[in-house]
C-alpha cells in the first residue's frame, strides 16, 4: 500500500511539472487518501488489542529509556496502559518524552518517540513545538480504536507519508527528531525489533549514524536475515545478539537484558 501511494505521488507530481495531459490527483488528494486509508486498515488490524511482547519488554524498562517507532499505531500506547510504571499514572505528554519536567512523579516509564507520527496525536498549528494529543487519558483506549478519519484535503497530518523526502526540520517534527538523537546518542544498549532501515527512510539511517551511539549491546529481533546484518554493520563494536523472533527473545534474553530492572 506504501508502495502504490508514493508511485502515485511520485507520478502525479512529474506530470504536472512537465504539464502532461489527463486528471492527476493533488498532493494534498494523495496525502489524505493515504492517511485515512491507513487508518482504515489500523481499525481492521488492530481494533482495541494490545500486544503482550511489547508489554514484556515496556516491563523491564524506566525512564532511563527510550522506545523509537516509526510505526503510526497505538500498539504502544495500549502495552504501555498495562505495565505498572505507566498505567498507574495519568496519561500526558510525558508519555511521549515532552514536558517531563510536568511528569507525575510516579511517572517511571519509557519515552515513547514516534518519529514518523501517530494516529494518537492531531493535527498541529502554525508555531506549535509539540503536537496536540488527541488522548487525554489511558481509558480513551478502552473506548474505540482511535484510529480517526481526517475529513478535510491536507499536505498537515501529525504522521509521515513513506516518502524518502521527510521534513524533519519543521516544527514540531524538529522536537521529535532532536529528542531521538540526544538520546540515541547516550544509548549504550540497542534493541532493535522488525525495523529493516528501509531505503525511504533515508534520514531515519542517517539520525543513526550522526547520532553515532557507543554501543555496549545490540540486539536485533527480526526474521530477516539481511536485516540483522545491516544493523550489525552499522555497529560493528558492540557485542551482537540476533533473534529471529519476539518469542525467541523472550524465552532466552541475553544476560545482560535480564540483569535490567525498572
Amino acid at each position: 500500500m506504501e508502495q502504490c501511494f508514493y508511485t502515485l505521488q511520485s507520478r502525479s507530481y512529474l506530470a504536472r511539472k512537465l504539464s502532461v495531459h489527463g486528471s492527476f490527483p493533488t498532493d494534498a488528494e494523495v496525502i489524505t487518501a493515504f492517511v485515512n486509508a491507513t487508518g482504515a486498515l489500523l481499525r481492521a488490524a488492530h481494533g482495541l488489542q494490545s500486544c503482550s511482547h511489547h508489554a514484556a519488554l515496556f516491563e523491564k524498562l524506566s525512564k532511563r529509556d527510550t522506545v523509537c517507532t516509526f510505526n503510526y499505531d497505538l500498539v504502544p500506547e495500549r502495552a504501555l496502559k498495562t505495565v505498572t510504571q505507566a498505567g498507574s499514572v495519568d496519561f500526558g505528554p510525558w508519555v511521549y518524552g515532552w514536558k517531563l519536567d510536568s511528569a507525575p512523579s510516579g511517572w517511571n516509564a519509557p519515552a515513547l518517540l514516534k518519529l514518523h507520527g501517530s494516529f494518537s496525536w492531531d493535527v498541529p498549528t502554525s508555531g506549535d513545538k509539540y503536537f496536540p494529543i488527541a488522548i487525554q487519558s489511558w481509558d480513551d483506549l478502552e473506548d474505540y480504536p482511535r484510529y480517526r478519519r481526517f475529513k478535510t484535503e491536507s499536505t498537515r497530518f501529525p504522521i509521515f507519508l513513506p516518502f524518502w523526502d521527510k521534513r524533519v526540520e519543521e516544527a514540531p517534527w524538529r522536537t521529535v527528531w532532536r529528542s531521538a538523537f540526544n538520546r540515541i546518542t547516550k544509548c549504550t544498549n540497542l534493541i532493535v525489533w522488525g525495523y529493516s532501515l528501509p531505503k525511504t527512510d533515508l534520514k531515519a539511517y542517517q539520525l543513526f549514524v550522526l547520532a553515532r551511539p557507543n554501543l555496549t549491546n545490540l540486539c536485533v529481533i527480526d526474521p530477516n536475515t539481511e536485516t540483522r546484518d545491516k544493523w550489525r554493520k552499522l555497529f560493528l563494536k558492540a557485542r551482537f545478539f540476533e533473534y529471529s523472533s519476539a518469542d525467541a527473545f523472550l524465552k532466552s534474553p541475553p544476560d545482560w537484558w535480564q540483569a535490567i530492572t525498572p
